[in-house]
């Protein structure tokens, strides 16, 4: 994504941990499911909120609207979470 089409989400966790999320990739699989991947936009607000790793959510629809949710799927969230390791390795550092 480039620089002036920055998306920032709001994101509350489990435990009520809120956090600013920057959407900085999306992919669409061969069944037309969409994920995506965030990363905590780092400001005062934000800073030691509880969270602070690479996000991986897919977009799920209930009740006609959609959601971004956890990946339950174990075997799914690794192969998602790999393709975005890859196309971001240039712009991030990450942690296995």
């Amino acid at each position: 994504m480039k620089e002036e089409e920055r998306v920032i989400i709001t994101i509350c966790d489990d435990e009520g941990n809120i956090g600013e999320f920057e959407i900085v990739d999306c992919h669409e699989n061969e069944k037309g499911e969409y994920y995506f991947a965030l990363l905590p936009v780092a400001n005062g607000e934000n800073a030691g909120s509880g969270i602070d790793a690479l996000l991986v959510l897919k977009s799920v629809k209930e009740d006609g609207e959609e959601l971004l949710e956890p990946i339950e799927d174990d075997e799914e969230y690794e192969s998602i979470a790999e393709i975005f390791m890859e196309r971001l390795e240039d712009l991030y550092d990450f942690e296995s």
